[in-house]
């Protein structure tokens, strides 16, 4: 039989992972973002006409963007913070600040999960009409990104954790 793989290797695998695919779907999404939005300029500016999709593309793929980038944002502590507490109470407490940030992360997106799947299913009897989309697909890049976000959170609790049980 195979050996049981620790849950903390586990999910630190898994978001080592994601965070190779949140990469390359923020690449993909810039590039694209870049290249319809060039289209237009030239379509405007060129030939006289306007392409009639582009502009609600470009702003559904900005919303995956934002959400696919918050997580490698937190991931590399890239996001914005208060730091004067922290340095006021000093290293004895950072390690306890950082366990509350990282709660109040998991408590912020635990909550956009909830709303963007109850959104969601209001969502998806409505039809973008421009591209013709379901507005449900839009709005699954914010409960993507959310979902990633909480994986990126736990694997640093647990991961961390049991990082600082297996040094003592």
């Amino acid at each position: 039989m195979g050996a049981c793989v620790p849950v903390s290797d586990w999910l630190v695998r898994l978001a080592a992972n994601l965070e190779r695919c949140c990469k390359a779907a923020l690449c993909v999404a810039f590039a694209l973002m870049l290249a319809v939005g060039a289209l237009q300029i030239a379509a405007r500016y060129l030939f006289g006409t306007s392409l009639s999709w582009s502009e609600e593309l470009l702003r559904y793929l900005h919303i995956w963007l934002v959400f696919l980038a918050i997580p490698l944002a937190y991931r590399y502590q890239r996001h914005i913070s208060l730091n004067l507490l922290r340095e006021r109470l000093g290293p004895t407490f950072d390690g306890v600040m950082q366990r509350v940030v990282d709660l109040l992360w998991l408590s912020v997106f635990g909550a956009t999960c909830w709303f963007t799947v109850r959104l969601m299913s209001v969502a998806k009897f409505q039809i973008t009409p421009g591209l013709g989309v379901r507005m449900d697909v839009v709005y699954a890049g914010i409960l993507l990104g959310s979902l990633i976000l909480l994986i990126f959170a736990l694997a640093e609790l647990i991961g961390e954790r049991a990082e600082a049980g297996s040094e003592s």
